[in-house]
């Protein structure tokens, strides 16, 4: 009898250490606004998205991506550059406004790193 006291004794706060720690993963997982993104330039409502920091070539020749670096070490993947402009502005501070493209989710059983966010850029310009 005394052990099943015990068990239901020990048992109980394990429960409840269980259930706050689930709640507190959840909380924390909730992603956090990134660093080195702005608030939009245009009315509200529109999906523009401004952003700051780094552009850099991923990838190597002749499928090298144009993505854009944040301070916070966040990756964005820029679309609609063209050759000219990613050859001026890289290894440059930049900053770019563009409409974010949709996310698609990663395939079934896919492993491995996850594309990052990609940028429909509408303007690009250096910063100091």
């Amino acid at each position: 009898m005394t052990a099943m006291l015990h068990t239901l004794h020990v048992a109980a706060p394990r429960r409840l250490m269980l259930a706050c720690g689930l709640t507190l993963l959840g909380a924390c997982s909730a992603p956090a606004p990134a660093a080195g993104i702005l608030p939009p330039a245009s009315q509200a409502g529109s999906q523009k998205t401004l952003l700051q920091g780094l552009l850099l070539l991923r990838g190597s020749a002749p499928h090298a991506q144009a993505v854009l670096q944040t301070s916070a070490g966040e990756l964005w993947e820029l679309q609609g550059l063209n050759q000219q402009q990613i050859d001026h502005w890289q290894r440059q501070r930049v900053q770019v406004q563009g409409e974010p493209a949709p996310m698609t989710p990663p395939a079934a059983g896919a492993t491995g790193m996850q594309r990052p966010p990609q940028l429909r850029v509408e303007s690009i310009r250096g910063l100091p």
